[in-house]
């Protein structure tokens, strides 16, 4: 099927129509499906031969078509109580499809009760093969349907040896339109049932007895995995039910399923290619890696065996670390690491004067000299030689001369070893410099904060001490006096509370408040203009001073304001620097 033909299928698929295409013979009880634009064809039969699909039902049916599709429909009205007409319509189109497939070899069945001691079961259809009497039941599941009782069924069937094959209704497919933002092709929701099918290595197959069409749940967009095969998502593949066959242990079998088991059993195949081309590569890793270790056991032999390993030892105890180790590219000279390092150093490095210069060639000169062969591979040989010489020249004992590929000669192992002593006791000794000079910054920073704290923990007295004696001093002050003794108590828009800008003026809050509201506000008439200029000529005049007069001047329009939300002040202008009275009493 085209890609284009598919999505026409599946778009009738999942259109939800919900109208009775199918009906049974009165006389043979075969269903009968109700083709596209055959209602007045067959409209005559419906009304003399035919009969609703549901059990029981004796109201006169009759087709009708037009601008829908063709259906059949009642005559008279009727209530249809028990299973889905689109489960009794699957079960019927089943039966007829699987009889087709089987004349004369099987006999089909809806509903046939399988019972013994035990057991009690009623496929919705199940199809006996003649001859070995071996049984096939086809399970149409529209309701919803929980693992566990999924797995009864399943179970019974299973101990009575009958083949299931399971099939969900097409009303519980619908389109995942969040998915699909994200998602190739049409990914669908599927019910619950669809995965655990899925989970057990079941086909998850759909019906539709309204367009007699069967879908296969597919893992991705081209319809070649199982569903949750790969992804989570869940895509649907639409074919003619008599494009179907019908199959003794997998029931119905869609092209989609067909499709789906040649691109798995590719996959196996070109799994299987893979893990065979692993395997050879794995066995070719292997028999180089015994190889090597064969030329390395070769190689150490000679070097154990050769003269100039016991004059190293004699003279060292050890090979040293420089010589012994093997480098990152270790593999373009034949010989033990150990064993051509130690003969490079002693012809052109131990005890060589320095400034002494050596090339390439004379390190190949060496090399043969001492009968060490090298790699074929120009360039394989050169990397390792290089690299070595540069690890010497890492170690201090040699150094590049500016031109290509010659060294000279700074000092041997004995001396870079005196050296490398005396560079740790300078190290050392500059590491405790740096220690002490760290040491003594920090004893510095800790001091610093100690005098930053105390000189802190000190002005905060000073200021307590300050609001006590300004605190003091408004409680015996004849402003107080003469508040309490014409209110009874301090109104409360002198003495409230306020925490901002509290250090601005020299004095308690109250007591320099108490003097601006006794000749400015107290007693004056409504209107009578208080600017923030008079309020600093009064606290002058009272012998309050202030240590900045901006700050002052900030204090005493922040008061002003507070007054003006009590009411007892206005701002009609808008100027935060001048107001008037409205006459209002201060408590």
């Amino acid at each position: 099927m085209t890609p284009g033909g598919h999505t026409e299928a599946l778009r009738a698929f999942l259109d939800g129509e919900t109208r009775q295409v199918w009906a049974r013979d009165r006389a043979s009880g075969d269903p009968v499906f109700i083709e596209e634009g055959s209602a007045a064809t067959v409209r005559s039969r419906a009304k003399a031969e035919w009969e609703c699909i549901v059990p029981g039902c004796d109201a006169p049916i009759s087709s009708r078509g037009g601008a829908r599709r063709d259906h059949f429909f009642h005559l008279t009205a009727v209530d249809h109580p028990g299973e889905s007409l689109n489960h009794l319509a699957a079960k019927a189109m089943l039966a007829q499809w699987a009889t087709g497939c089987t004349v004369g070899r099987a006999v089909v069945r809806e509903e046939q009760t399988v019972k013994n001691r035990d057991l009690y079961r009623r496929p919705d259809v199940l199809i006996t093969r003649n001859g070995d009497g071996h049984r096939l039941a086809l399970e149409v599941e529209y309701k919803w349907f929980s693992a566990e009782d999924w797995q009864r069924k399943q179970d019974d069937f299973d101990r009575e040896g009958i083949a299931c094959a399971w099939l969900l209704g097409h009303t519980g497919i619908a389109v995942d339109a969040s998915a699909a933002k994200y998602s190739r092709g049409t990914p669908v929701r599927v019910p619950p049932l669809a995965w655990v099918l899925a989970q057990s290595g079941r086909d998850a197959v759909v019906v539709n007895p309204v367009t007699r069409q069967i879908g296969t749940l597919s893992g991705d967009p081209d319809l070649t995995t199982r569903l949750g095969e790969r992804w989570r998502n869940a895509y649907l593949g639409v074919d003619d039910l008599n494009s179907c066959h019908l199959d003794p242990l997998r029931g119905v079998v869609t092209p989609t399923m067909q499709r789906i088991d040649a691109a798995s059993a590719q996959r196996r195949q070109q799994e299987a290619i893979q893990r065979a081309r692993e395997a050879a590569e794995l066995r070719q890793r292997e028999a180089r890696s015994e190889k090597w270790a064969m030329i390395v056991q070769a190689n150490e032999q000679t070097w154990d065996a050769s003269p100039l390993k016991r004059a190293i030892l004699q003279r060292w105890g050890k090979v040293p670390e420089a010589l012994s180790e093997s480098g990152d590219h270790p593999y373009g000279i034949h010989a033990s690491p150990a064993h051509w390092h130690s003969a490079l150093y002693e012809a052109h490095i131990h005890q060589r004067r320095r400034g002494h210069v050596f090339t390439v060639d004379d390190c190949w000169n060496t090399l043969n000299r001492h009968g060490i062969r090298a790699n074929w591979d120009r360039g394989k040989r050169f990397k390792s030689l290089v690299i070595f010489l540069e690890s010497l020249v890492d170690a201090g004992l040699i150094d590049r001369t500016g031109r290509s590929y010659q060294w000279q000669v700074l000092a041997d192992l004995d001396q870079v070893a005196q050296l490398r002593a005396e560079a740790a006791r300078e190290k050392m000794l500059r590491q405790q410099d740096r220690a002490e000079e760290k040491r003594q910054q920090r004893q510095a920073r800790e001091k610093a904060i100690q005098d930053a704290r105390r000189q802190a923990n000190e002005l905060r007295e000073q200021h307590r001490r300050e609001r006590a004696e300004h605190r003091q001093a408004w409680l015996n002050s004849d402003v107080c006096r003469e508040l309490v003794a014409r209110y009874g108590a301090v109104p409360e828009c002198i003495s409230w509370a306020s925490t901002t800008l509290t250090s601005a003026i020299d004095a308690d809050p109250a007591l320099w408040r108490a003097h601006i509201c006794l000749r400015l506000v107290q007693d004056a008439p409504a209107g009578m203009q208080i600017t923030t200029g008079q309020a600093l000529t009064v606290l002058s005049e009272a012998g309050i001073t202030f240590p900045a007069e901006p700050d002052a001047v900030a204090a005493i329009d922040f008061y002003l304001n507070n007054l003006r939300q009590r009411d007892i002040l206005q701002n009609p202008n808008g100027d935060r620097t001048v107001y008037t009275t409205t006459g209002r009493s201060l408590s």
